[in-house]
């Protein structure tokens, strides 16, 4: 029992290269993919929307330096987009991004998903422009 325990700890410590900070669970991990932007979380209203323009390889370069930035700025109490938002709280973080999270339509005002889930809570608040 105590081997499998320190093989936990090491494996968790090695895989997930973190750090006590401010952070949320979207920063850093998800993006928020438009036709000509992107934002790097999904709290509508308060997340930044980055133009972006090219190749979806040269646009997930400018996410990440975004958000590479973004989260260096928290790390170091520096005015940021995100210092006001209620999402953000000290806890266990990711010290670099991965995306893991890619999303293609969301409740964002101008955002037009192509899909028809039935499911989908934005029908009766995305507007088409």
């Amino acid at each position: 029992m105590d081997k499998f325990e320190n093989n936990a700890i090491e494996k968790f410590d090695s895989d997930n290269d973190l750090e006590y900070r401010k952070g949320c669970e979207y920063l850093g991990r998800l993006i928020n993919y438009r036709e000509n932007n992107f934002s790097p979380c999904c709290v509508a209203g308060r997340c930044p929307v980055v133009t972006v323009s090219g190749a979806v390889g040269d646009r997930l370069l400018t996410w990440q330096d975004y958000t590479t930035k973004l989260i260096d700025d928290i790390r170091n109490e520096r005015p940021n987009v995100c210092e006001k938002c209620h999402l953000l709280k000290f806890g266990m973080w990711r010290k670099s991004v991965k995306l893991n999270v890619v999303n293609l339509g969301s409740n964002h005002p101008g955002d037009i998903c192509n899909y028809k889930c039935v499911y989908c809570f934005s029908d009766n608040t995305i507007e088409e422009p």
